[in-house]
């Protein structure tokens, strides 16, 4: 397992962090049981195909919160009723206490991103005041399976340099999720943007979150805190700060893009 992005606080979630795992190649190989915690996780497919096992609502069974550790500490075993085939590209998204598991499926190694986040509010409830989850939208959230399209799945193959694929000239962009709303009331977006060779846009700030995680191609992040990305990457740009984007590889690049909103202001 190789460390992606570090355990990290933006204003909205005091806890974030993502990795990459791979399941070696054999058929239902899985990492864990099934199980349910306080953390909000989403697990992002990028070879390979898995299957993915949940609930069809969440659990009120979860083990007692300390606030020194808001991750595995959290998890209890539980059962699971629904089972989603998912290959390349598929996002699993799971709500707080949402049971859940994943295992392998077919004879080649499997490559995902794990990020797990916990939101202000769901500090402020669980960990700080061990009280019940009493959220802003009345009930909690339920687990999404998001797919990609057969026309995103193309600009990324044709992104790696596929045979007979032409080059991408234009920008395209694929809203997968308009907005989902969290367990702690913050809203998740989600698109897929390509970015032709040489492309990108300009500095500026944005009010919410956001997560990019590269699929195929190159892109440096610019401004006060540049960075450069290659396939299978993560960076975090936190509200406020400025950032520019631009394709600095020989190929198109085909990223995701995880905007992280918090709860509406009444």
């Amino acid at each position: 397992m190789q460390a992606a992005l570090p355990a990290s606080s933006t204003r909205a979630f005091p806890y974030l962090e993502a990795h990459f795992s791979r399941l070696p190649s054999g058929p239902m190989i899985s990492p864990h049981t099934p199980h349910a915690h306080y953390d909000e996780e989403l697990i992002i497919v990028l070879n390979g195909s898995l299957r993915f096992a949940y609930s069809s609502r969440p659990t009120q069974r979860v083990a007692p919160v300390d606030a020194g550790s808001r991750s595995e500490i959290h998890a209890v075993p539980t059962s699971t009723s629904i089972v989603r085939e998912a290959s390349r590209g598929t996002i699993a998204v799971h709500p707080a206490q949402n049971n859940h598991t994943l295992a392998a499926i077919d004879g080649t190694p499997v490559l995902y991103c794990c990020v797990r986040l916990v939101g202000a509010q769901l500090i402020e409830q669980v960990v700080t005041r061990h009280a019940p989850m009493e959220l802003q939208h009345g009930r909690l959230a339920r687990t999404q399976i998001l797919s990609p399209s057969d026309r995103l799945l193309s600009m990324w193959h044709a992104a790696e340099g596929g045979a007979g694929d032409p080059p991408m000239r234009t920008r395209e962009r694929e809203d997968l999720l308009d907005s989902m709303v969290l367990s702690g009331g913050e809203r998740l977006h989600l698109h897929a943007t390509l970015t032709p060779q040489g492309g990108g846009y300009v500095p500026h700030a944005d009010t919410y979150d956001v997560l990019l995680l590269t699929l195929a191609g190159s892109i440096e992040i610019t401004g006060p805190r540049p960075q450069r990305l290659g396939p299978s990457s993560l960076a975090l740009l936190p509200a406020g700060s400025t950032h520019g984007l631009r394709n600095v590889g020989d190929t198109a690049s085909v990223r995701y893009a995880f905007e992280l909103r918090s709860p509406a202001r009444k």
